[in-house]
């Protein structure tokens, strides 16, 4: 890891690899190949490094530094961003469309981005003088120094200068910006009949998938049938239509091999055509469908995890 960013005042953390290669970039691409510069040669995907360690990072954090600094803030809710920073791509270089994370060629456009990205669960500190404490925290973890200058610039008696409370509002408009986005990929899975496999279930990355793994219209059909089996029968009784959500991703978590990716938004997508009178899942779950999900694997004993969207989720173990 070359560079872990966090702002104080936004509460966002980002994680940044920088590579500098002997030619300019060709082609910068997504995760599943490598990048290639002019002279033909090619490079090791970087995107790909960068994502191992923000999955490093994440669970890092979480086992060491949220307890004690972020009392508040649930370990699974934690939020990494990451980033490449690149100077031999220009605007001549053809660039993939990535899944995850952002590309910079200058450190302007890259320290604009660190100063002003959001994050929908911000990570603030609740006393300003626990942000040396912090800062030292976050050295020791990653075997790293604090420059001498330090001292002099983070004082315990100086405001971060963020206002909690309009942060605290921005988190709970992306939340509901995420459940739009739930109620859009229901929309737009009814509209198309049969959605694109881009649509439905990931189901590991493509260089280690074997004739023996589930292929992913199958799997959407096993999520459809899932939930028609557990919700089809079920009335509007909230607690039974509850209890048949719960049954039908208890069996759909039991199908998918581990450390694959299982879309949310078609989850949420099959379970919505069986509900009645339920607007949002908030209203049907208490809380949001990623959150839910979340905390009915771990009380249900399974290990898992959601991405950086929310979208998609996977067993680990």
């Amino acid at each position: 890891m070359d560079w872990l960013f966090y702002n104080t005042r936004l509460g966002t953390i980002l994680v940044s690899e920088w590579k500098r290669y002997p030619d300019h970039v060709a082609e910068a691409r997504d995760t599943g190949a490598p990048w290639l510069l002019d002279d033909g040669s090619e490079e090791r995907n970087p995107i790909e490094q960068v994502s191992r360690q923000q999955d490093t990072v994440r669970w890092a954090l979480r086992d060491h530094i949220v307890a004690p600094f972020f009392p508040t803030q649930k370990a699974h809710d934690l939020r990494v961003m990451q980033c490449v920073f690149c100077p031999q791509i220009d605007e001549e270089t053809k660039k993939e469309r990535l899944r995850f994370g952002k590309l910079f060629s200058s450190l302007d456009a890259m320290c604009h981005a660190i100063g002003s990205v959001t994050s929908p669960e911000p990570l603030l500190v609740s006393e300003p003088a626990l942000l040396r404490g912090l800062a030292a925290a976050l050295a020791q973890l990653f075997r790293c120094t604090l420059p001498a200058v330090f001292n002099g610039t983070v004082k315990p008696d100086q405001q971060p200068g963020h206002d909690l409370r309009l942060l605290q509002q921005m988190a709970a408009i992306h939340g509901q910006i995420a459940e739009l986005h739930e109620l859009l990929a229901e929309l737009m899975l009814s509209a198309a009949g049969e959605p694109s496999t881009e649509a439905t279930v990931l189901v590991g990355p493509p260089q280690e998938m074997s004739p023996a793994t589930t292929k992913p219209e199958s799997f959407h059909q096993l999520i459809h049938g899932h939930v028609a089996e557990h919700l089809g029968p079920v009335s509007g009784d909230h607690d039974r239509v509850l209890h048949g959500v719960e049954r039908s991703f208890k069996a759909i978590m039991a199908e998918l091999p581990v450390d694959s990716w299982a879309s949310l938004g078609v989850f949420g997508g099959a379970v919505k055509r069986h509900i009645e009178g339920e607007t949002t899942f908030t209203n049907l779950l208490g809380t949001q469908l990623w959150k839910w999900c979340l905390i009915t694997a771990e009380s249900n004993g399974i290990t898992a995890e959601v991405d950086e969207t929310h979208q998609r989720i996977r067993k680990t173990c």
